[in-house]
């Protein structure tokens, strides 16, 4: 694409209107201490996730401030509430913004991401929107306690099988070629 149709592209979807404060999408990951500017940052997005809260009246929220990472070698979420606390993906009790720092500093790689408002919730802590938290989603269905839920829970487990390269589908064009179909758009299948 020409530098010139780039740009007016860049600026015709610019000037689209999302109604989302430039905050939205914008995230910051905690490996270790962190740098200043990185602190600064996150304290930005908390206050921009509860800026809604800081003026009397009906405003709607800014974004949603979830944090996501490994913990203790399992995959966790929390997501920032109005009380200013960050409620996990489990029913343990929330934490403050100090302690998933700490979490952070002490080995944990954590990642700070304002998301839309009213996403926030699915995307820390219910991901599948069944009204069960994340980390439980498992443990209820009598499996090992873990964030991922199968898309169907009464499925039987997948087992993997060992497919042959050309009769299951690998190597398209070699193949054809054996057969001498290449180049053939009929005999074709996505990958």
């Amino acid at each position: 694409m020409p530098d010139d149709k780039l740009y007016d592209t860049i600026d015709f979807v610019m000037a689209m209107p999302t109604g989302l404060i430039p905050m939205v999408g914008q995230q910051v990951t905690l490996s270790g201490d962190g740098s200043e500017a990185q602190h600064r940052m996150i304290d930005t997005m908390m206050q921009q996730a509860l800026a809604h809260t800081a003026v009397p009246g009906h405003h709607k929220p800014g974004c949603d401030l979830t944090v996501t990472g490994v913990y203790q070698g399992q995959r966790r979420a929390w997501l920032m509430q109005d009380d200013g606390l960050f409620h996990p993906d489990s029913a343990a009790e929330p934490v403050t913004a100090a302690a998933l720092r700490a979490l952070a500093a002490s080995g944990s790689s954590l990642t700070w991401h304002c998301v839309p408002p009213g996403a926030g919730y699915r995307m820390a802590l219910d991901r599948d929107e069944d009204g069960v938290l994340n980390r439980h989603d498992g443990v209820l269905l009598g499996k090992a306690d873990t964030s991922v839920q199968a898309a169907d829970p009464g499925a039987a487990p997948e087992i993997d099988e060992v497919v042959d390269a050309e009769s299951g589908g690998y190597q398209r064009e070699e193949s054809q070629k054996r057969r001498g179909t290449f180049p053939s758009f009929e005999d074709f299948w996505a990958f």
